[in-house]
């Protein structure tokens, strides 16, 4: 019983709070000290209830186990295609900057006073695709099968619900993540293993943090009249 309220808890806690953070983000400008305190509570918070659901679950039952051969093949189309995707997404952004004007100033911030690691952030990047992917495809689909959801109806209102999650990115950024939200679900179906959309996911996180941003922050800074 008190799992079940736990995670009942986390989750509805996570879902309002996380948009909320973004949002309040996004508005600053900037990432405070206090917004990543609140997220990594959030982050423990929600490892616990994952950790409490995992024990009632069988790893097939959110489809964690060795690639089939068919699950390898949807993992390299869908990996093309995202790269495909992202490249196309980040040429219309690179002849409209101003569109993610907030976010690109956060970057640069970023980039200029910690330096941070690649490595790192590669490792970092990785590991936020593995666990959006357990959270979002894995465990969420199968609640929502288990509670009769039809499964288009779930698939949307999970894309929805992690698109909101991206809300320091702005409503572009929302309906950005929003469709990849989709994109991956359908791929976890496709695939009948998290493999995919996790692989897919950390492919297209890598390109875009760590090739797309920082050409978007060269980009702006050569906008006549733009001033960071």
């Amino acid at each position: 019983m008190f799992a079940e309220a736990y995670i009942a808890l986390t989750a509805m806690i996570v879902l309002l709070v996380r948009p909320a953070l973004g949002w309040y983000e996004h508005r600053l400008g900037k990432t405070s000290p206090m917004i990543v305190r609140l997220m990594y509570l959030l982050a423990a918070s929600t490892l616990v209830a994952i950790a409490l659901l995992l024990l009632n679950l069988h790893p097939s039952d959110i489809g964690i186990y060795p690639p089939s051969l068919w699950a390898t093949f949807v993992t390299a189309v869908g990996t093309s295609l995202t790269l495909l995707l992202d490249s196309v997404g980040a040429k219309l952004l690179f002849q409209h900057p101003l569109l993610l004007q907030r976010r690109v100033i956060a970057l640069k911030k970023w980039l200029q006073s910690s330096k941070p690691n690649r490595f790192l952030v590669f490792i970092y990047i990785g590991i936020a695709a593995v666990y959006e992917e357990v959270v979002f495809r894995g465990i969420g689909i199968h609640v929502l099968e288990v509670s009769g959801t039809e499964t288009l109806t779930g698939l949307i209102l999970l894309s929805v619900i992690f698109g909101l999650q991206h809300t320091a990115s702005g409503w572009l950024g929302v309906l950005y993540a929003s469709f990849f939200g989709l994109y991956f679900g359908l791929l976890y179906l496709a695939a009948g293993s998290l493999f995919a959309p996790i692989v897919v996911h950390a492919v297209g996180n890598w390109f875009t943090v760590l090739c797309a941003y920082p050409r978007m922050v060269r980009t702006l800074e050569r906008q006549p009249g733009f001033m960071f």
